[in-house]
């Protein structure tokens, strides 16, 4: 069974994600499923204008947030910020993979994918092996009423040498939740990929879908990963340099050996860290030091200004306009992200905050991974 996947991109339940999955072209939003891993917790400035200047949440405000953690509050995050305007593509019968895993109550999981049924979303839930026994059943329960299907996502410790029999575990489950591989999606996650690791990760992936059951029955089958660093702290400011994207190198070793006997989806973190590096608290205290991840071929720029605490704009500017003159600048009409380093090279506009920084990194890096999966093995 071959499944409709082109590119998977797995993405915090935060903001600035939303708004650059929002805003990709409905071309490049055909070929990407994302799966969400809702969250209740991040950064004030997550929530702001991303593409703009925006402003932060008061303190107190911002505490209200990072205590709620009602189901309600969370589709309304998801609904403002992906599902209404330009991103109402999602809302329109493709699959929206949704992780309640980081949630501290599996009834605000549940609370979010009924509400994403009664507004029409597909919502497709997301479990693991290891997940608690109330997870699972709100799982269970909303598979068994609206039949979408489910999405297995596996992890390391799941092929660890002293974990249980992966695929009698995975029976064990599926029986349990009553669902087929017909119906189940299969995403093998590594998480953070090392440099200097990425060949035996290469290994492990390729050899975990070798251990699974009939691989070729999987509703759609992934492999996915991040090489992004956590933040920028250890790349030099006003400054453009080159790191390697290992997800995109693990994925390519697996593809193109092929003996699996089916080639996974290509899947990666875009250019977000896969750990929950965005909580923190007191971000009006910390520097405000731009910093943009513009994805080329199998390597990513950081792209690192100046503390704009400095008021030194200028300098920012010229960093910009030396990626925008560099053979690599796709151009402003690439993404909604491109057009905004460009103006903001030219002088056009605030620079905006961190999460601004994310949205425009992110932006540029999902059209450029739908467009470099769909000419694979050319790129």
């Amino acid at each position: 069974m071959t499944g409709n996947w082109a590119y998977l991109t797995i993405m915090k339940g935060l903001g600035a994600e939303y708004r650059a999955l929002a805003g990709m072209s409905p071309e490049d939003a055909a070929r990407t499923t994302p799966l969400v891993q809702l969250w209740d917790r991040g950064a004030p400035s997550d929530d702001d204008g991303a593409l703009g200047d925006g402003l932060l949440p008061a303190d107190d405000e911002q505490e209200a947030i990072w205590a709620s953690t009602r189901g309600d509050a969370l589709f309304e995050r998801l609904r403002s910020q992906l599902l209404d305007g330009p991103g109402r593509m999602w809302a329109d019968g493709r699959p929206l993979l949704l992780d309640g895993g980081w949630l501290d109550r599996a009834s605000d999981f549940a609370t979010v994918l009924s509400s994403c049924r009664a507004a029409g979303v597909r919502a497709v839930p997301v479990t693991g092996l290891r997940r608690p026994a109330p997870y699972q059943a709100a799982v269970a329960d909303f598979q068994r009423s609206h039949a979408p299907g489910l999405a297995l996502r596996l992890g390391r410790a799941d092929f660890s040498p002293g974990a249980p029999a992966v695929g009698e575990a995975i029976d064990r489950l599926l029986g349990r939740l009553d669902a087929a591989p017909e119906a189940v999606d299969l995403v093998v996650d590594l998480r953070s990929i090392d440099r200097m690791s990425w060949e035996r990760d290469a290994v492990l992936a390729e050899s975990a879908l070798l251990t699974l059951p009939g691989l070729a029955a999987w509703r759609n089958v992934a492999v996915a990963g991040s090489g992004m660093p956590a933040n920028a702290s250890g790349y030099a400011r006003d400054d453009i340099v080159p790191f390697p994207r290992t997800e995109w190198w693990v994925w390519g070793d697996v593809a193109l050996r092929g003996r699996a006997g089916r080639t996974p989806v290509f899947g990666d973190y875009g250019v977000i860290h896969p750990d929950r590096v965005e909580q923190f608290a007191a971000a009006r205290r910390l520097p405000r030091i731009p910093a943009i991840r513009y994805t080329v071929g199998d390597r990513c720029l950081m792209v690192r200004g100046v503390d704009l605490a400095t008021g030194d704009e200028a300098r920012v500017r010229v960093l910009l306009q030396r990626l925008v003159d560099g053979p690599d600048w796709c151009g402003p009409g690439f993404s909604r992200g491109d057009e905004w380093v460009l103006r903001a090279a030219r002088g056009e506009g605030g620079l905006g905050n961190w999460a601004t920084w994310k949205a425009v990194s992110q932006s540029h890096h999902l059209a450029y991974v739908t467009r470099q999966t769909a000419s694979w093995p050319a790129t």
